[in-house]
C-alpha cells in the first residue's frame, strides 16, 4: 500500500513538472493528392441491317462516362472505310457492293475524322456521333457482310 502511495506522489510530481514552448506556434502543411484515372464504357451497335428503302442510322455513345475535365474521348474509324467513303459488303457465294457512309447524308467518312467526341460525364457526343450508311439498290440477292472497326481514344483538349 505505502508503495503505491509513493507512486501516486512520484507521478504527481512529474506531471507538475514545466513544459517550455517557443514563443512563436510552429505551423507546418500537409499536401494531400489524389488521382482518378478517366473511365468511360464505348457504346456501339455490334449490328445494323441495311436496308433498300431508307438510309441507316449508327449512333456512338458513352455511358459511364468520367472523363477528366482537360481530356475528351474521340472515336474514329480505324478500319473498314475507304478513302472514297465506302464500305465494301461481300456477298456469300461471290461478289460485293460498295456502300457509301456519311455523317450528315452527304459529307463522306474517312479514317482520320473525329467521328464523335465526348467531354466530361456526358453520354451523348458533344460533336458528331452519329454516322449513316446509304441504302442499298440495285443489288443482286444474296447475303451481305461487312465490317467497320472504330477506335476511341483520350486525347487532351
Amino acid at each position: 500500500m505505502k508503495k503505491e502511495i509513493m507512486l501516486s506522489f512520484v507521478m504527481m510530481g512529474a506531471m507538475m513538472l514545466p513544459v517550455y514552448a517557443e514563443d512563436t506556434p510552429q505551423t507546418g502543411d500537409t499536401e494531400l493528392s489524389y488521382e482518378q484515372a478517366s473511365t468511360y464504357t464505348l457504346s456501339i451497335p455490334t449490328n445494323i441491317s441495311l436496308s433498300d428503302s431508307a438510309d441507316q442510322e449508327l449512333e456512338i455513345k458513352l455511358s459511364a462516362a468520367n472523363i477528366r475535365p482537360d481530356q475528351k474521348v474521340e472515336v474514329k474509324c480505324s478500319d473498314g472505310i475507304d478513302a472514297s467513303s465506302l464500305v465494301t459488303l461481300t456477298r456469300t457465294g461471290g461478289g460485293e457492293i460498295k456502300v457509301k457512309v456519311t455523317t450528315d447524308g452527304t459529307s463522306g467518312v474517312t479514317s482520320s475524322q473525329v467521328l464523335a467526341s465526348f467531354v466530361n460525364h456526358e453520354t451523348t457526343a458533344s460533336t458528331g456521333g452519329k454516322i449513316q450508311f446509304a441504302k442499298i439498290e440495285n443489288v443482286d440477292s444474296g447475303s451481305y457482310t461487312g465490317k467497320v472497326t472504330f477506335t476511341a481514344a483520350l486525347e487532351t483538349n
